[in-house]
């Protein structure tokens, strides 16, 4: 098995086409000749105890078609190793681009708009903590590009357990050819764009954010045709979710809602009140099998039907 640094003679093999190094005994930085490796077209650098900042040199290797710097799930904290800094926006001149994946490293900052020039690019996935909720302090951060929403070769986008936020841009809805797309673990939040009920998803999850999907019969109608959907409703109200979420237990996402013109509903014996267009509620309850069962009932501010 390889150990130590990587050697600075290994920039000098120009005709190389496919480098693959893994093993925790490869150790410190990639040294500056490695970036004149200029035919490479397949590089994985993973579960190595290599360590620093990816340079912008990075952008030099113009014939690269696969890029895979995986770490395991806590080698940065227990072995120390991993890459850190920001994701260089030099990878946006990797035309031939079709595969980008990064996992489990130390990386903080934006992610690049930049990678919305790769229209080759058919697997994105950049997650600091696949499956896990992200790391304090480690984590992309800022809103997710709405360049993204170029990339007509895309099939697969993870940006799972990093702290990116804001909305999620509208543009992502034009990716035809999208089946796989993870956005958990975040700091996203608003509803999931209208734009989103074009895309012919595979798996969908967005979960553990404050980011919701519109419980309307369209969206309703397309959650049902992806076969794996992790992710909540938009909830009406948290107090009155998680009261009856704890006393009714067939209830999995207890609550969604979908505003109406109007509401009436009885404040009193005898006594109408009609609400306005923003008090509006139609609830949605998610039972336990996943299905979607509809109250029939509509209520003001101060008024919530009952559990159907």
């Amino acid at each position: 098995s390889l150990a130590g640094p990587i050697p600075p003679e290994l920039g000098r093999l120009r005709n190389l086409t496919t480098l693959i190094l893994t093993g925790y005994g490869i150790s410190g930085s990639i040294p500056p000749e490695f970036w004149n490796l200029s035919k490479l077209e397949w590089l994985t650098l993973s579960y190595t105890g290599l360590t620093g900042p990816i340079p912008s040199q990075i952008g030099n290797l113009a014939n690269l078609r696969v890029l895979q710097l995986v770490q395991a799930p806590g080698d940065f904290g227990t072995r120390k190793a991993g890459f850190t800094g920001s994701i260089p926006s030099e990878l946006g001149r990797l035309s031939d681009l079709s595969t980008l994946r990064i996992g489990h490293h130390a990386f903080t900052g934006p992610l690049p708009p930049e990678l919305g020039n790769l229209a080759n690019l058919r697997s994105l996935i950049i997650a600091q903590a696949q499956g896990e909720q992200s790391r304090d302090g480690i984590g992309l951060t800022g809103a997710i590009p709405h360049e993204l929403g170029k990339l007509d070769s895309l099939e697969k986008l993870w940006l799972d357990s990093n702290h990116l936020s804001g909305r999620v841009p509208a543009e992502l809805g034009s990716l035809a050819r999208l089946r796989d797309l993870r956005i958990g673990n975040n700091e996203l939040e608003g509803r999931v764009p209208n734009t989103f009920l074009s895309l012919d998803l595979e798996q969908f999850q967005w979960q553990k954010n404050p980011l919701c999907l519109p419980a309307t019969p369209a969206f309703e109608t397309w959650r049902g045709r992806i076969r794996t959907a992790i992710g909540p409703y938009c909830a009406a109200s948290a107090n009155v979710a998680a009261e009856w979420a704890s006393g009714f237990g067939i209830v999995t996402n207890p609550t969604s809602v979908e505003p109406l013109d109007r509401c009436t509903a009885l404040s009193g014996p005898g006594v109408t009140q009609t609400g306005t267009p923003t008090q509006a509620e139609h609830v949605v309850w998610t039972g336990a099998g996943g299905e979607v069962i509809r109250d029939a009932s509509t209520g003001c501010s101060n008024y919530r039907p009952d559990q159907p």
